[in-house]
């Protein structure tokens, strides 16, 4: 494996990856309404993080990632009546629903403690 050693995979955890983009001159409206979902968010089952993501030279194309227990704990926080008012809301600032993508966490905790 070379200097690279196989690491333990974290079992079950996930994250939930939402590529937006939105109208233009729309960022700071779309902050607003994603600090009220993550408020809304704290409250679910399974959840172990928020971030936010944009672009330095395209403030149009935020990043949201959710960090979960399990898939099915992020997918029955998204059928949430309250998440998805949440986000029937931010619509007229969007050009279209995010693009989602899951990805397994691996090495997150190796990662963050060689930075401290």
């Amino acid at each position: 494996m070379g200097l690279l050693k196989k690491r333990r995979k974290r079992e079950n955890m996930i994250a939930r990856v939402a590529f937006w983009k939105l109208k233009p001159g729309k960022y700071a409206d779309f902050f607003r309404e994603m600090s009220k979902s993550a408020a809304i968010l704290q409250g679910h089952a399974g959840i172990k993080g928020i971030e936010m993501l944009h672009s330095v030279n395209e403030t149009n194309l935020p990043i949201s990632i959710t960090y979960w227990d399990t898939l099915q704990d992020s997918d029955n926080s998204r059928n949430q009546p309250e998440f998805q008012a949440a986000i029937g809301k931010m619509k007229p600032i969007l050009e279209g629903m995010p693009e989602i993508k899951i990805y397994d966490v691996d090495g997150l905790e190796i990662f963050l403690k060689k930075f401290k």
